[in-house]
This record gives structure tokens, sequence and C-alpha cells, in this order.
């Protein structure tokens, strides 16, 4: 999969209907207003990606230690650095991972990186590939005025783990 697969602009569907935010229908002119709004507040990043591939994840079935990478997608140039910080979302299963939460700087096609362990618990519930991880991704945009300071936006992201059949077995049983 490559950056452009997965780092498009946000979708609001078809176009010649009204769009929905909930219940409430808002009609194009509006959905682009807020969806700017949005955009803005989020120090410019529009649909933040991350993602877990193959070769890059491991398990110990021994300990239930899984190790992996996790890629986050950014928009290139716009953003200066990031961080992966432990999840404070209560919606996605609490697996404790183990990050270094320094700052680090994306590559040129915006893509940041960094290296994640966590414990698997018995009975995890998985998905086509592993289990799922949920961070939080602080990003710092560059500033887009004069005067003007970084942006800080906060993301929580979830990603499935990909493992070879032998690790996904023991990883997702019951």
């Amino acid at each position: 999969m490559s950056p452009e697969d997965v780092t498009g602009d946000l979708a609001l569907g078809d176009r010649s209907e009204p769009w929905s935010f909930g219940p409430l229908p808002v009609e194009p002119t509006a959905a682009d207003a807020l969806k700017a709004l949005l955009v803005q507040a989020c120090g410019g990043i529009a649909s933040p990606v991350l993602l877990s591939q193959q070769p890059h994840a491991s398990f110990d079935q021994r300990t239930r230690i899984l190790t992996t990478r996790l890629d986050a997608y950014l928009p290139a140039g716009i953003v200066q650095r990031v961080r992966f910080l432990p999840s404070q979302s209560t919606t996605y299963p609490p697996l404790e991972p183990v990050l270094d939460t320094a700052w680090i700087v994306p590559d040129a096609a915006g893509v940041a990186s960094t290296r994640v362990q966590f414990r698997v618990p018995l009975g995890t519930s998985c998905f086509g590939g592993g289990p799922a991880l949920t961070v939080d991704v602080e990003t710092e945009s560059v500033p887009t005025g004069r005067g003007e300071q970084p942006r800080r936006a906060i993301f929580t992201m979830f990603s499935e783990t990909f493992l070879v059949p032998a690790d996904f077995a023991v990883a997702c049983q019951s």
C-alpha cells in the first residue's frame, strides 16, 4: 500500500445529496466550510492514516509480546514533528503499548515511524491479520502565517497488526 492510497482528502460522500453530521443534515456549501474549519483546527491535516504491515510485526509466543513498526502517513511538508502516545481512548480494547514518546521528524513523504511493543492478553479479539492497536498520534504542524505558532493536534488512530499465520493462530486464540 502506498501513501497515495491512504492519504486522500476527507470524503464527504455523494455531493448531490446533503451531507450529515450525525442526525443533522448539512448542505454541501456548509459541509465544505465545516471541513475547512476542521482541517485548519487540525493543523492542515485532513486524513492521517496509521498502518502496521508485514514484515514489520513479530509475536513472541512464550511471552505474548507483539513487536511491530507503526507508520503514520501525514501530509508531506505540513507536519514538522510527531510523537506516538498511549491512547486515552476508551472505545477500543486497551492493549498497553510500550512506546518511545520522543518527538520525531517525518520523512520527505510525510511518513513518521516508530517501533512499538505490547502484550497480547489471552482472548484478544483479532480481525483478519492480528491484534489491533490504538495509539494517539500528536502532531505539530508548520506555521502557515507570519507570527503564527505551530499548531498541535492529537489524533486517536487504530491499526491492525499483520502476523504470519502461525503467530496469528496463537495470538488470536480464545
